[in-house]
């Protein structure tokens, strides 16, 4: 791929991103969408790494859309502490604990590709408390945002200068889970009696 292309696909990935944000943000701030705090603060921490750990391994450009995703995810754990999801479980509290020791137990890896296996294995966990909350209540999660987000990280994907296991894995993961979760909002949202034709944003 010549380096133009990889710059389009850089400069198309920052632009889904931020696209996406906005309209996360946005929601958010019309009391839609109510972020779980202990997910967007398990990806603000993890989205860092792995845009850490892809830098550290020659990803270059590419490396670039997972830095802007990791700014977007911190962002929206700040406004997560006041107008996030309210209720917080037992098994909410336990995949946070987990999450975190695991993330203590990162700087004992002693190779980049195992520090990332973890950093995705925690980055999937942080999905649980999300996961758990749309199950009553698929419409406060934006759609547009997760479909969003797939195609940004392909863009990353496509830009990297350096395809390794390394580089890949974590745009992959995170492509995969977001592209589960989509079909779990659809799914849970055809399930609702009273939800209209329209799947909504």
């Amino acid at each position: 791929m010549t380096d133009q292309l990889k710059t389009f696909f850089v400069v198309l990935g920052i632009i889904l991103s931020f696209t996406g944000l906005l309209v996360y943000l946005a929601d958010v701030l019309r009391g839609r969408t109510k972020p779980h705090v202990y997910t967007w603060f398990i990806w603000s921490l993890l989205t860092a790494v792995g845009f850490l750990g892809q830098l550290a391994d020659g990803g270059g450009k590419g490396a670039w859309v997972s830095g802007v995703s990791s700014l977007g995810s911190f962002i929206v754990f700040l406004l997560a502490l006041k107008q996030g999801e309210k209720k917080r479980t037992f098994s909410d509290h336990v995949s946070l604990a987990v999450a975190l020791v695991a993330i203590l137990l990162w700087p004992l890896t002693k190779t980049p590709l195992y520090s990332l296996i973890l950093v995705t294995l925690i980055d999937t966990l942080g999905y649980y408390p999300t996961f758990r909350k749309s199950w009553d209540k698929p419409l406060e999660e934006n759609l547009t945002a997760y479909i969003l987000a797939i195609f940004m990280h392909m863009c990353g994907l496509a830009a990297l200068e350096n395809h390794s296991l390394i580089t890949m894995l974590y745009p992959v993961v995170i492509i995969f889970n977001n592209t589960a979760f989509s079909i779990y909002l659809i799914w849970r949202r055809l399930a609702m009696p009273r939800f209209p034709a329209s799947l909504g944003a």
